[in-house]
């Protein structure tokens, strides 16, 4: 798996690295209505879904997916047109 470097970081989070297939998971998760939808759009289950991104999550050390997507913002891994424009992004 390919690891995307973080361009910049905010506090306590000068290291973090996320796989390529987790970058495509947080992408989703900001552009598909329902983690049913992320689970069809990635080609697994719901429950495989739920499964990666709670390890995702311990990963970056942060309670919700909401924190996890907020982070995502920070550091530069999404892209504006990434985001679906009735999901407002963490400030």
């Amino acid at each position: 798996m390919k690891s995307v470097p973080a361009p910049k970081a905010p506090d306590g989070y000068t290291s973090i690295q996320i796989e390529q297939s987790e970058l495509v998971m947080l992408r989703a998760l900001v552009t598909e209505p329902t983690r049913g939808a992320v689970a069809v759009r990635l080609e697994c289950s719901t429950r495989h879904l739920r499964r990666r991104l709670q390890a995702l999550l311990v990963r970056l050390d942060v309670p919700t997916t909401h924190a996890a997507v907020a982070i995502a913002s920070l550091q530069g891994w999404l892209r504006e047109e990434d985001v679906n424009p009735s999901y407002s992004l963490p400030e």
